[in-house]
C-alpha cells in the first residue's frame, strides 16, 4: 500500500477496519519515521532533534510553507470500551503542517471565500469568538468577491460580546470607517480601550493627572490674582488723581466764585452804574455755578466707583484667603503625592522587572546588492547595524538574512518555522531593509492596491518572487508571539499599515501608573507595523552610510536609556526624518488588521 494511502486509511477512524492490522502496520512505520528524527546526531553537529525533522522539510516547496485553513480530523478518545472521534478542528497553520497532521486545506493560492467559510463557519456557529473573528475577517477581506461589512460587522460583534479582543479592534474600524454600520468614532474609540483592557484603568490614572491640573488651577489663581491687584492699584492711583484734580478745580472755581461775588458787590454800591458789565459778570457766576455742579456729580460719581473699588477689594481679600487655603491644601495633597511617589520610585526597578515582557526574537533582513534589479547603497550596512544594536543594547535573539541568503522561499520558510519556535510570552520584530513595490490586484470586480516586498531573487518584470503584504500578515497569523512588530524600509512600505490607533499612556505619568499600564499592555496581543514612508517611493540616503530611516531607528535605539513603546520610537523617528527630508518622507505606524491584533504595544526594553 502507498504511504499517502496508507496514511489516509489510518486517519479514517470512522473506517469499520480502523483497527486492522494494514493499520498497525501504518502506526508502526510513523514510529520508525519519528525514531529516525529523534536519532542522535554526531558529535560534531549541535542540531536539535528537531531541527533534523525540520531539516527534512526544508527541501519542501515553498507554497507548502504558506499558511492555510486547515481542518484537522477529529481527535480520538475513549471511554471504557468505546472509542470515538470527535468534531473535526479547524486551525490556521502552514500546508505542510496541515498535511502531517492529516488536515484537509485549499492552497494558499486557490483559497477562496467558499472555501474559508467551510473550514471555519461551523466552529463560529457554535460560538467560538476566535473562529467567528476569522469568519468576520472573511466578510471583510471579500476573497474573490465584494466584501459585505455589514455581515462582517455582525460576526464581530458576537465575538466582541464575549470579550475577544481581535474581534473589538475590528469592529472599531468599521465604526471609525462607517464600513458596514454607521460611523460612530467614539464607539470606535471605546472599542479600542476595551480592547487594550484599558476601560477601567485609565480612570485610575487620576492621580498625578490630579496634581499636574492642580498645579495649572494654582497658576492659573495667581496670575488671576496677579492681574486683579494690578488692576485695582492702578484704579486706585487713577482715583487718587482724579480726587486731587477735582480739588484743584473746585479750589479755582470757588476762588473764581468769591471774586466775582465781590465785583458784583462792588458795581452795586459804585457810583456809577454799568449794566452790561454787571449782565456779563452774573452770566459768568451763572455759568460757574453749573460747572460747580458738574463737578459735585463727578466728585459723586468717583465715591460710587471707590465704593465699588472698596467692594472689589473685599471680594479679591476673600478670594485671596480661599486661594491661599486652597494652596494649602494643595501643597499637602502634592506633599502626600511626593512621598508615595519617593517610595514607589525606591521599588520601580523591582516592578518593571515584574512587568512581563517575555523574551525577544527578530528577524534581519537586508539586500543589497540584487542579481536583476537596482542596487541600494547602504541596505546591507542598515541591516547590520540594526542587528547589532538589538542584540546588544535589548538583548533581542536575531536571525541575519542578507543579500542571497533573503530569497523568497527563505523570508518564508524562516518567518513561518516561528510559528513553532515562540510561546505567547514571545516577542517577535521583522526588519526588512531591501526594494518594494506596488501593483493593483482585482478584489471581487474592486480593484485595490496590493504592496510587495522584493527578496533578492525578485525580477521586476517577473512576480513570481515578489513578497506580497497579505501573504506576509497571513504568516504572521499563526505565530503564537504576544507582540509582533514589523518594521519596513522599502519604497510602498506603508501600504501593510491600515489599522486603527495605538494605545499610548496619558504623558507624565507617575511610576506606579506607568507600570500599570506597562502591566496591561505587556500582555495585550499586538500586530503592528513601523514603516519608512507611506504609499510611495523613499529616500536610499543623504550620502550617509544608512538610509535616512535607518539613521533615525538607531539613533533612537541607541541612546535610548528606558522602555520605549513603539509609539515613542516611530513619533522620534518622524520627528528625525522630517527635520533630515522634510514631507517627501512621511513615516507611519499602525496596527496590521485581520492578523488577531488586540489594541496591545511593543516594546523595546534596554538591558540592566
Amino acid at each position: 500500500m502507498p504511504v499517502k494511502a496508507c496514511c489516509s486509511s489510518f486517519l479514517n477512524t470512522s473506517d469499520p477496519n480502523w483497527w486492522s492490522p494494514t493499520n498497525w502496520c501504518c502506526l508502526g512505520l510513523a514510529f520508525l519515521f519519528l525514531l529516525g528524527c529523534h536519532a542522535p546526531h554526531p558529535p560534531n553537529e549541535s542540531r536539535s532533534p528537531a531541527q533534523s525533522c525540520s531539516q527534512m522539510a526544508t527541501n519542501a516547496p515553498v507554497e507548502r510553507w504558506l499558511p492555510v485553513d486547515c481542518l484537522l480530523p477529529g481527535q480520538i478518545r475513549r471511554i471504557g470500551g468505546i472509542v470515538y472521534s470527535t468534531a473535526r478542528r479547524p486551525v490556521k497553520t502552514t500546508a505542510q503542517d496541515c498535511e502531517i497532521r492529516g488536515g484537509e486545506y485549499v492552497a494558499y493560492d486557490r483559497a477562496n471565500y467558499q472555501t474559508a467559510l467551510k473550514v471555519w463557519l461551523g466552529q463560529a456557529e457554535e460560538g467560538d469568538p476566535k473562529a467567528q473573528t476569522y469568519v468576520g475577517d472573511i466578510y471583510e477581506k471579500g476573497l474573490g468577491r465584494p466584501p459585505d461589512f455589514a455581515e462582517a460587522a455582525e460576526w464581530y460583534r458576537r465575538a466582541a460580546k464575549q470579550g475577544y479582543g481581535p474581534a473589538k479592534v475590528s469592529l472599531g474600524l468599521l465604526y471609525e470607517r462607517g464600513l458596514g454600520v454607521p460611523k460612530d468614532e467614539k464607539k470606535a474609540l471605546d472599542l479600542y480601550r476595551s480592547a487594550a483592557g484599558l476601560e477601567n484603568l485609565e480612570a485610575d490614572f487620576g492621580v498625578s493627572a490630579k496634581v499636574e491640573r492642580l498645579y495649572r488651577e494654582l497658576s492659573q489663581l495667581r496670575e488671576a490674582l496677579a492681574a486683579k491687584d494690578a488692576e485695582l492699584q492702578k484704579t486706585r492711583r487713577d482715583l487718587a488723581d482724579e480726587r486731587k484734580t477735582l480739588a484743584r478745580e473746585r479750589a479755582a472755581l470757588e476762588a473764581e466764585r468769591q471774586k466775582l461775588k465781590r465785583q458784583l458787590e462792588n458795581l452795586a454800591t459804585g457810583s456809577t452804574s454799568n449794566d452790561e458789565q454787571v449782565d456779563a459778570l452774573q452770566t459768568r457766576m451763572t455759568a460757574l455755578k453749573q460747572q460747580l455742579e458738574q463737578l459735585g456729580q463727578r466728585e459723586s460719581q468717583l465715591l460710587s466707583q471707590l465704593d465699588n473699588l472698596h467692594h472689589k477689594n473685599a471680594q479679591l481679600s476673600a478670594e485671596k484667603s480661599a486661594l491661599e487655603q486652597e494652596r494649602a491644601r494643595l501643597a499637602q495633597t502634592i506633599q502626600e503625592y511626593e512621598r508615595r511617589l519617593e517610595q514607589s520610585s525606591i521599588d520601580r526597578d523591582t516592578a518593571v522587572a515584574r512587568v512581563p515582557f517575555g523574551n525577544f526574537y527578530a528577524v534581519v533582513i537586508g539586500i543589497d546588492p540584487y542579481p536583476a534589479l537596482p542596487s541600494l547603497p547602504t541596505a546591507d550596512d542598515d541591516a547590520r547595524a540594526i542587528a547589532d544594536v538589538l542584540k546588544t543594547k535589548y538583548g533581542f535573539e536575531v536571525e541575519l538574512l542578507l543579500n542571497e541568503e533573503a530569497t523568497r522561499a527563505a523570508i518564508i520558510q524562516t518567518l513561518t518555522s516561528y510559528a513553532q519556535e515562540l510561546t505567547e510570552s514571545d516577542n517577535l520584530l521583522v526588519y526588512f531593509a531591501g526594494h518594494g513595490h506596488w501593483d493593483k490586484h482585482d478584489q471581487g470586480g474592486q480593484i485595490v492596491k496590493v504592496g510587495h516586498w522584493l527578496p533578492y531573487d525578485a525580477q521586476k518584470s517577473e512576480r513570481t518572487n515578489w513578497l506580497s503584504n497579505q501573504t506576509i500578515a497571513d504568516i504572521l497569523t499563526p505565530i503564537p508571539a504576544k507582540h509582533i512588530l514589523i518594521i519596513a524600509d522599502s519604497c510602498y512600505s506603508g501600504a501593510l499599515t491600515s489599522g486603527g490607533p495605538i494605545p499610548e499612556p496619558p504623558p507624565h505619568l507617575s511610576d506606579p501608573d506607568r507600570i500599570r499600564w506597562l502591566q496591561v499592555m505587556a500582555i495585550q496581543k499586538a500586530r503592528l507595523a513601523l514603516s519608512s514612508g507611506q504609499e510611495g517611493p523613499v529616500l536610499d540616503n543623504l550620502g550617509g552610510e544608512h538610509s535616512v530611516f535607518a539613521q533615525a531607528l538607531l539613533e533612537v535605539l541607541s541612546t535610548n536609556s528606558d522602555i520605549l513603546s513603539g509609539t515613542r520610537v516611530y513619533l522620534r523617528v518622524a520627528e528625525f526624518v522630517t527635520q533630515k527630508v522634510g514631507r517627501r518622507q512621511i513615516p507611519t505606524y499602525q496596527s496590521i488588521v485581520h492578523t488577531g491584533h488586540s489594541a496591545g504595544q511593543f516594546f523595546f526594553v534596554p538591558r540592566a
